[in-house]
């Protein structure tokens, strides 16, 4: 390095990265990334135009810095193909149904794997959350084309009509797209390394109730034996004949019994072979409350005894410090972390239910109800891509779809064939965080509105994460949340019983105006605006003060002026329909008609136009489990947000 003695610098080393002269290049390898091979032999080589670079004909920043990001993408995908073969044989063997066992050294790979893997994400979440600092700068995109700066004369040469800033940008947001490509595959690993636990569990509870089952037909037979024993004694009958004989007046006796018995089997009727079911099998015998798949408090859990408890009884009788318990049926010691669902259980539960709906009365089609005018296309989604979805918008330009719900990421976008394209919203109280969203609606230029619980606030997105505006002072609880034609959002506050009408300058990150449009409003939620007349419809959920239990539904039309036009309540529906509604999600088709969705009967339902003559059409009364939002695209396809699958179900409307 050349000295100039005139001039004293002082620097902090911690934050310097390299010092540059026009003969020298001195790079300080703080995280000893072993740079050396790639700067002396394979740089300079690139830049010289070896390498094939895509911006060869550009100026030497292009190359420069396409050759910088090539280098680091590599290393990721090199990373990531050392990884992934490990990661899928080693799950492989783990999960293989025959095992009887878990190989402890093949876990503690899998673990060195995992931990190698989070390590490989959080870089690749470093390299993009660069790449989209500088995307989201114009400035700062400027800035990189340096040769417009030092040399003017060259970059007119070179130009030719050519917009730099332009061609920068092309160039980071490809890196981009192939970085998120790598973070996809590095998440979907992550995703099957999680998921290994519960197969494992899985596969070793199936060979554990086989062993069950025969220990059970040993008890049996042995039972068997010793009962037709104490009756040769009780009766004087010779006991010094064979095995063989024994059986066989074992089973002339048993078909006496059942001789017998034929006058008796007549009063064996459906409804009481299901209760018998129900009250022998799938009660909890400890609380003696019906097991269910869909509450977690109810669900099945097997103890390492083989006794089975619902989830609430374990939680109960587990101390709350050391989190053991003793069985109360054999008095064995477990703890609360080695119980596992009881499958067979839950999935005769889940059999069982149509039946049981059919024999008191209360199916779908006893109430009226059968699908009609719609076509099920696909679903895509289940738990660990989407966990406990409560919102569903789409982008009008792109036909993308927003969801949100409580997993890590809690806004995830997907194309409508179901492909996950990117995720923001971290839990957290900053600007950028999402705490528990409620619901979400997209503008008509792709900004992404979200109604947040947790500091009770609207949020502003654009469509890759960056927070525009934050409302936090004017709601007690927003809940429901849509756009109108004029692109304002419209926001229902639960608790405050308002609508309120907000219009924000999105080129400016700034809230314009904050109006409330009505205040006499009962728990107002879910809101819907029709695309085509501009109404507003707004869900409220009717309640008794002194009790604070929910006692129906009403449904409250306004125009575009937000003018109250017409109201239905829990008396009109009761003419319409044979169910008591509780509303769970709302929304318009292109023909201006008024689809609900109820959470309680998982049903979807076409109310027509309220204000000609409301009627009941039934859409959807087959395939969901607990429907939470509702959306309808310009083509009439109906998307459908099932909280209870945590899926998205696309229905085309004939």
């Amino acid at each position: 390095m050349d000295s100039v003695p005139s001039v004293q610098v002082a620097t902090r080393p911690k934050f310097l990265k390299a010092v540059i002269s026009p003969d020298y290049l001195l790079i300080l390898d703080y995280r000893n990334l072993n740079l050396e091979r790639w700067l002396f032999r394979d740089l300079a080589s690139q830049i010289a135009g070896d390498g094939q670079l895509v911006t060869y004909s550009l100026p030497f920043e292009f190359r420069a810095i396409e050759a910088i990001l090539q280098h680091r993408i590599d290393n990721l995908h090199a990373r990531l193909h050392e990884l992934q073969p490990k990661i899928l044989e080693t799950l492989e063997s783990l999960v293989d149904p025959k095992m009887l066992s878990v190989d402890r050294s093949k876990l503690h790979v899998l673990l060195q794997n995992s931990k190698n893997l989070s390590e490989l994400e959080t870089d690749i979440k470093v390299f993009k959350e660069s790449l989209l600092e500088i995307l989201d700068e114009e400035e700062l995109i400027e800035e990189l084309c340096l040769t417009k700066w030092t040399d003017p004369q060259v970059f007119e040469e070179s130009s030719l009509g050519i917009d730099h800033a332009e061609e920068m940008e092309q160039l980071l947001e490809n890196y981009y797209r192939q970085a998120e490509d790598l973070a996809n595959t590095a998440r979907e690993l992550k995703v099957l390394i999680d998921d290994s636990e519960s197969v494992i569990f899985i596969n070793l509870d199936s060979h554990r109730n086989v062993m069950m089952r025969l220990n059970l037909q040993l008890t049996m037979g042995t039972f068997s034996i010793s009962l037709f024993g104490l009756m040769g004694v009780a009766f004087g009958m010779n006991l010094e004949s064979s095995f063989e004989e024994l059986c066989e007046r074992g089973r002339m006796s048993g078909g006496a019994l059942r001789f017998g018995s034929r006058s008796s089997s007549s009063s064996w009727t459906p409804q009481r072979i299901l209760n018998e079911i129900e009250t022998n099998l799938l009660e909890c015998k400890v609380c003696f409350e019906k097991y269910s798949q869909l509450q977690k408090k109810r669900r099945p859990r097997n103890l390492p005894c083989g006794h089975v408890m619902c989830w609430e009884c374990i939680s109960c009788l587990a101390h709350h410090h050391y989190q053991r318990l003793e069985c109360p049926f054999c008095r064995k010691i477990c703890s609360s972390s080695e119980t596992s669902d009881c499958l067979p259980l839950m999935h005769i539960s889940e059999l069982l239910s149509p039946a049981w709906e059919l024999a008191n009365g209360t199916s779908n089609e006893a109430l009226g109800l059968t699908s009609a005018g719609v076509k099920f296309h696909f679903a895509f989604g289940g738990w660990g891509h989407l966990i406990n979805p409560t919102g569903a918008a789409f982008f009008r330009k792109s036909g993308a779809l927003v969801v949100v719900h409580d997993g890590k990421k809690r806004v995830s976008i997907f194309n409508l064939k179901g492909k996950y394209l990117h995720g923001f919203g971290t839990k957290g109280d900053s600007l950028t965080g999402v705490c528990y969203p409620l619901n979400v609606a997209v503008t008509l230029d792709g900004y992404i509105v979200i109604t947040d619980a947790g500091d009770c606030s609207v949020k502003v997105f654009n469509s890759r994460g960056r927070n525009s505006v934050a409302i936090r002072e004017s709601f007690r609880l927003p809940w429901g949340v849509d756009t109108d034609c004029e692109n304002q959002i419209l926001v229902t506050d639960s608790e405050a019983g308002t609508l309120s009408q907000l219009e924000v300058d999105f080129s400016k990150d700034i809230l314009v105006s904050n109006t409330v449009a009505t205040s006499d409003l009962c728990c107002p939620r879910e809101i819907a605006v029709s695309k085509s007349t501009g109404s507003v419809v707004v869900v409220e959920h009717l309640r008794d003060q002194k009790a604070r239990s929910f006692t129906g539904t009403r449904l409250k039309m306004f125009d575009s002026k937000l003018q109250l036009m017409c109201q239905i309540d829990s008396f009109v529906f009761s003419l319409i329909c044979p169910i008591q509604l509780c509303v769970s999600g709302v929304a318009f088709d292109r023909e201006g008609n008024v689809l609900v969705a109820d959470g309680n009967h998982k049903v979807v339902l076409c109310l027509g136009k309220l204000m000609e003559s409301p009627s009941l059409r039934p859409i959807i009364s087959q395939g969901l489990v607990c429907p939470v939002g509702l959306a309808c695209t310009a083509d009439n396809t109906l998307i459908v947000l099932d909280s209870g699958d945590h899926a998205v179900k696309i229905y085309t409307v004939c």
